[in-house]
């Protein structure tokens, strides 16, 4: 008896792992955009820029990063990047934000932001931003494959915008958690079996 009820104890932890375990995936990939040189979205202080997307399941967002080149005048400098709520069509109320910097002249096109972030995002539609402290920089233009919807704010609240100028290189990365296969199920019913005939067990 006690070795059929360790196996279902067994069988209902390797439930709980296959169950629990995560898949690192990028949520957002435009692609890179091509090379290009001081043009494209221009980063400075007070003009933000930020790209809509849609998820349909839960993630855990741990980097988000935008293809960035310095411009040809001072460059580099700190930004903002964050993660809003989609009010009509264009960016709403900031859920997650993170500080970080870029580097200066002619260094060069690059996917830069912060990453180690643990910023957990709910099935729905929401906004990426990057939002200028004290910067010159540049977003270039024609990203592969763009996302639905631009929008930028150049000191009066948020107004759509959308054609391959827009067209930025954006990137999500997170953790998506597993569903339960038909197999992990079975080894689920197996361990809970166990534990009731375990406390049936204690109680003769």
């Amino acid at each position: 008896m006690r070795k059929i009820i360790v196996a279902g104890l067994t069988a209902l932890a390797l439930t709980l792992c296959l169950s629990f375990s995560v898949q690192a995936t990028l949520i957002v990939d435009t692609g890179q955009p091509p090379p290009t040189y001081y043009s494209g979205v221009s980063l400075f202080s007070g003009q933000s820029f930020a790209g809509q997307f849609t998820i349909s399941q839960e993630y855990d967002v741990t980097s988000v990063q935008g293809w960035m080149g310095a411009a040809y005048y001072n460059g580099g400098g700190s930004l903002t990047v964050a993660i809003l709520t989609d009010t009509g069509g264009v960016p709403g109320t900031t859920l997650f934000s993170k500080d970080f910097t870029v580097p200066g002249y002619l260094s060069g096109a690059a996917w830069r932001g912060p990453t180690g972030l643990s910023w957990d995002l709910h099935a729905g539609t929401y906004w990426v931003a990057f939002e200028p402290i004290s910067c010159d920089e540049y977003m270039p233009p024609n990203a592969p494959k763009p996302l639905a919807l631009y929008a930028h704010n150049l000191g009066g609240g948020w107004v759509p915008v959308n054609d391959n100028y827009d067209w930025v290189g954006i990137q999500v990365g997170g953790d998506l958690a597993a569903v339960p296969l038909p197999g992990t199920l079975l080894l689920l019913g197996s361990g809970l079996a166990s534990l009731g005939a375990l406390r049936q067990f204690r109680k003769s």
